[in-house]
C-alpha cells in the first residue's frame, strides 16, 4: 500500500500534476515505509520539540507524553503519528516523527496531530496531502498500543480533512490498519473516515 502511495506521488510529479506532497501516516505503526522512500538530504528542524540529540525543548503547551522529532526532506514532506513502542523497532526519520507512549489516548492523540499538521504546514506547502488513515490506533485492536475510541478517530478524519480543506489542499486517502477483535468495529472506522470526507468537502 505505501509503496502504491508513493508510485502515485511520482507519477502525479512526473506529469506535472503536483510538484510537492506531504504524507499524513496515521497507522499505529510507524510510517516507515514512506520515510525511506522520500528520504533524501535532511536539515534538522529547529521548529520542533525533539528525542533525539537536538537542545529544542518541549513547548509548554504541547500534550502529553508524545515526542516530535523531525527534519526537512526534499519536494514530498512525511509525518508519522505512531505507537513508540510498536513496530518497525528501527524507525528511519520522516520530516517529522510523533512517537506516543502506549495509552495515548483520544485528546493527546488530537493535540499532537494538530501540533505536526500545524508545524508541517508552516515548513512546507504541499500540493497534494496523501492521508493514511489506519484504523489501528483504536484502542480495541490486537496490534495496537493506543487508547482511542471510534469517535475519537472520527474526531482524527475530520481534523486532517479540515486542515487541508482550509488551505485548498486536495486530499488522497487510503485507508490502514485495523485489527480489532470485532471485525465490525474496524468496518465502522473506517466508513467513518468517508463519512468525514463527505462531512468536510461537500
Amino acid at each position: 500500500m505505501i509503496h502504491d502511495v508513493a508510485v502515485a506521488i511520482r507519477r502525479l510529479q512526473r506529469d506535472d500534476k503536483i510538484r510537492t506532497a506531504m504524507t499524513v501516516d496515521c497507522d499505529v505503526h510507524q510510517g516507515n515505509g514512506t520515510a525511506s522512500i522520500f528520504a533524501g538530504t535532511r536539515t534538522a528542524s529547529a521548529l520542533l520539540p525533539s528525542s533525539s540529540t537536538s537542545t529544542v525543548e518541549q513547548p509548554a503547551t504541547a500534550p502529553r507524553g508524545g515526542k516530535m522529532r523531525g527534519a526537512h526532506a526534499g519536494d514530498v514532506f512525511t509525518i508519522s503519528l505512531h505507537q513508540h513502542n510498536n513496530y518497525p523497532l528501527w524507525k528511519p526519520p520522516s520530516s517529522i516523527d510523533v512517537d506516543l507512549p502506549d495509552g495515548t489516548g483520544d485528546d493527546d492523540y488530537l493535540a499532537w496531530l494538530d501540533n505536526a499538521l500545524s508545524s508541517g504546514l508552516r515548513q512546507f506547502e504541499p500540493d497534494l496531502l496523501c492521508y493514511v488513515a489506519g484504523a489501528d490506533p483504536y484502542r480495541e485492536d490486537q496490534l495496537g498500543g493506543l487508547d482511542l475510541s471510534i469517535d475519537g478517530l472520527k474526531r482524527r478524519d475530520e481534523l486532517v480533512f479540515r486542515v487541508a480543506h482550509a488551505r485548498g489542499i486536495p486530499v488522497m486517502v487510503t485507508i490502514a490498519g485495523g485489527y480489532a477483535q470485532n471485525v465490525e468495529d474496524t468496518v465502522t472506522i473506517h466508513c467513518n473516515t468517508v463519512i468525514a470526507a463527505k462531512e468536510i468537502f461537500t
